[in-house]
């Protein structure tokens, strides 16, 4: 094994601390996944009393739609909790949550920018052909090796 070149791509590593991985953080995946459960017991107890109370025959198509609608959004949040990430690379800005995987070269973004507002302040990356989209910095945790990533963009503001 070649000694030498192991040791330059691990400096090359260290030197530059890429890639940066942003998962969800645990508070907001705790907090999700309690909205989540108490939600699923709630809406299943609700089920559970309509139809006892009622019978099997006279199941409301309302009460079935709703609750229908409700697990597909709980469960497309608790997903999105545990699998979304932001992945930085020093040539390329990755993002995947459910149903949408972004890659982006860093030649493919126009600049940056915040969102404005009453308790606004997201950053805002701009593709140059796509639509922009914010990032949610609570959510992910983001830091100091994030804001210097995100500064080396072009100011659009």
């Amino acid at each position: 094994m070649d000694t030498e070149s192991t040791s330059s791509a691990f400096e090359w590593e260290v030197v530059n601390n890429y890639p940066i991985v942003y998962k969800v953080v645990p508070w907001v995946r705790a907090l999700i996944a309690l909205i989540a459960l108490a939600f699923t017991v709630d809406m299943a107890y609700d089920v559970l009393m309509a139809l006892r109370t009622q019978g099997l025959t006279s199941i409301n198509p309302l009460l079935a739609s709703i609750c229908v609608f409700w697990a597909g959004l709980l469960s497309y949040l608790v997903v999105w909790a545990f699998t979304a990430r932001i992945t930085l690379y020093a040539d390329r800005f990755e993002q995947r949550k459910p149903f949408l995987q972004r890659a982006l070269q860093l030649s493919d973004i126009a600049g940056r920018r915040y969102t404005t507002g009453p308790s606004a302040g997201y950053p805002v990356i701009v593709p140059k052909h796509a639509m922009s989209f914010s990032i949610d910095s609570t959510s992910y945790g983001l830091d100091a090796r994030f804001n210097r990533w995100f500064l080396n963009l072009r100011d659009l503001s």
